[in-house]
């Protein structure tokens, strides 16, 4: 296994990337895509405070949470910190107090919770001179793309009174398709990397499941960037719509995860970017 002294800073891609030039990618590869990870979560601090720092020159966008379903303000501020010095995208990482339930809330209660986060995470943004570029559910409102994706809708359209360019970033599926159709928010599906998928294409939790091991995350990616599909567990080919690919620490061998990544794609690109050039305006 790799580890972060493996990885200087002059990588095989360089940032900030020149948004004039279509040339960003190696053969083989369809389209730009953005790459995610996680940042400033309490309940992964010691791996964050041993290790994560060396996935972040690979990634275009880092998703904070907002201190209410998780993370420390002192932890938060270090994470934007880093995401700044290394020239990424912010999302801000949504989620539910503990003990509050995504099915007891109203619409009204849902969006005063979204604004909440939103505006204690740009209040702390600002002070590095960054913006929220997207917003990434967590937990109970994640998985609501797949059961109750008409729940979310209280979600799209606050979104769009807050800023209509921000962009919702959820699972590729039916569920987040539906609210774009519905509301006209920019939005933008991922892929977990290294996780197994259902038939019906959802992505099992990581903590339950037997880790996917190197070599078939390997294998995974390669099927990702060159036939825009996932084999689920049964064996079944699924076409896949995405703009993002989400890391997370508990991949298998992840840095080399990430180096492969760096090697197929050359660049990562930020989701705003992302989004603009597979409409056609870059």
């Amino acid at each position: 296994m790799l580890s972060a002294a493996d990885y200087p800073f002059d990588l095989p891609f360089a940032k900030p990337l020149d948004i004039t030039s279509r040339d960003a990618l190696t053969e083989g590869l369809s389209t730009i895509v953005d790459i995610n990870i996680n940042l400033g979560q309490n309940k992964d601090a010691d791996f964050l405070d041993h290790g994560a720092d060396a996935l972040l020159p690979f990634v275009s966008s880092v998703n904070v949470p907002c201190g209410v379903h998780d993370g420390h303000p002192l932890t938060i501020d270090k994470a934007l910190s880093k995401i700044k010095t290394n020239q990424c995208a912010l999302g801000a990482q949504i989620g539910l107090p503990p003990g509050v339930a995504f099915d007891s809330l109203s619409e009204d209660e849902l969006m005063i919770w979204v604004r909440l986060q939103l505006g204690a995470l740009n209040g702390l943004a600002q002070g590095h001179d960054l913006e929220i570029a997207h917003i990434r559910p967590h937990g109970a409102l994640y998985d609501a793309f797949f059961t109750s994706p008409t729940a979310l809708m209280p979600l799209a359209k606050v979104l769009l009174t807050i800023n209509p360019w921000l962009i919702l970033v959820g699972p590729a599926c039916e569920g987040l398709q539906a609210i774009q159709q519905a509301t006209g928010l920019r939005v933008a599906g991922e892929i977990h990397i290294g996780c197994r998928y259902t038939d019906a294409g959802r992505p099992l939790n990581q903590a339950n499941e037997i880790p996917m091991v190197f070599k078939t995350t390997l294998e995974q990616v390669h099927q990702l960037i060159r036939e825009k599909a996932l084999t689920s567990t049964t064996g079944k080919r699924l076409p896949m719509t995405y703009h993002s690919l989400h890391l997370t620490p508990g991949t298998d061998q992840v840095l080399d995860v990430a180096r492969s990544l760096a090697q197929r794609i050359q660049r990562p690109v930020p989701l705003p970017l992302t989004l603009a050039t597979s409409s056609g305006w870059v």
